[in-house]
């Protein structure tokens, strides 16, 4: 459990971390309550804790968009240990919220997938621990390890919402620095440590996507209301705005992850392997570490430094 919550605390640190795009969600859900007070009137006895509301609105909303990031652009085979953590996000903040809003059947009926979601979470780590140890015994690649010019070129996400040229930059981007899975993580914690990403036109583009993929959830979730109410026409309205939303959302992150491919495909890192797990270092300076099959961005500030290319960089 301890560690479940570990991870947890650790994904609402790193959004936390990079708060554009959830606190415009926040400011959003706030302006919405105070435009129209009877918003907050289903919650009872707490209708007028705004804030509060807000607060938890906008996490659910924001988790759920992460959900939908997942289903439309995977980037990696332990992308479920992830849908069930931000299932776990969302049911908590909901039944602790209905705890306080004083609704016990609702608060119930959110917590009690807990039963199930933490040992389902635990499953998911002891299988993936397996899955590597019987690729090392067999001699093939675990994902830590670097790849060579075998490496699959698969494609990721939707066809109909992606941009043309997000697959050949991932497939550059994995040839160049010679990570499969987790080639995104990789990639973006590299522009952070070139001082590439924050306040610039990668960032701003993915902090978009993020508010944006949150508003599909919310249409769906109001259209769902409406169905209940019996009010069919503005349902499908609703609906219907979800698409454009959608599609917005696709643009933007692709075009995000495009240009965060491309820009890695002017770099080299190294990777040196520990044990099971692996460190990426960029002109000497440790850039990423994967443990247990998960690439994360180490905390540091840039240099003053150039940075290498392509071109000029040293193994």
């Amino acid at each position: 459990m301890s560690a479940v919550l570990e991870l947890l605390l650790d994904d609402l640190g790193k959004e936390a971390k990079e708060a554009p795009g959830w606190i415009t969600l926040w400011i959003a859900c706030n302006v919405a309550l105070w435009w129209n007070p009877a918003l907050a009137e289903p919650f009872g006895e707490c209708a007028h804790e705004t804030t509060t509301i807000a607060t938890a609105a906008s996490i659910v909303l924001f988790f759920l968009g992460d959900i939908l990031d997942i289903v439309v652009f995977p980037r990696s085979s332990r992308d479920g240990k992830r849908l069930v953590r931000n299932l776990m996000v969302v049911g908590f903040t909901i039944g602790t919220f209905s705890l306080f809003a004083k609704q016990p059947t609702v608060a119930v009926l959110a917590l009690a997938p807990w039963l199930m979601l933490v040992p389902l979470h635990r499953n998911l780590t002891e299988q993936d621990t397996r899955t590597d140890e019987e690729k090392k015994k067999r001699g093939d690649k675990v994902e830590c390890q670097p790849v060579g010019p075998e490496a699959p070129r698969d494609q990721v996400g939707w066809m109909v919402l992606k941009t043309s040229g997000l697959d050949k930059q991932r497939s550059d981007a994995v040839g160049r620095l010679k990570v499969a899975s987790g080639i995104y993580d990789v990639s973006k914690a590299l522009a952070k440590r070139a001082d590439r990403y924050f306040f610039k036109p990668l960032w701003i583009e993915n902090e978009s996507s993020k508010f944006v993929r949150s508003l599909v959830p919310l249409c769906w979730i109001v259209a769902a209301w409406l169905v209940c109410d019996r009010e069919l026409a503005p349902a499908a309205l609703v609906a219907l705005v979800s698409v454009p939303l959608l599609f917005a959302y696709g643009r933007l992150k692709s075009h995000h992850m495009q240009a965060i491919y491309a820009f890695a495909n002017t770099q080299r890192i190294t990777i040196n392997l520990i044990g099971t797990s692996a460190l990426a270092t960029w002109n000497g300076h440790p850039v990423a570490w994967c443990d247990e099959g998960r690439w994360r961005e180490l905390p540091d500030k840039p240099t003053s430094r150039p940075y290498p290319t392509a071109e000029g960089a040293m193994y």
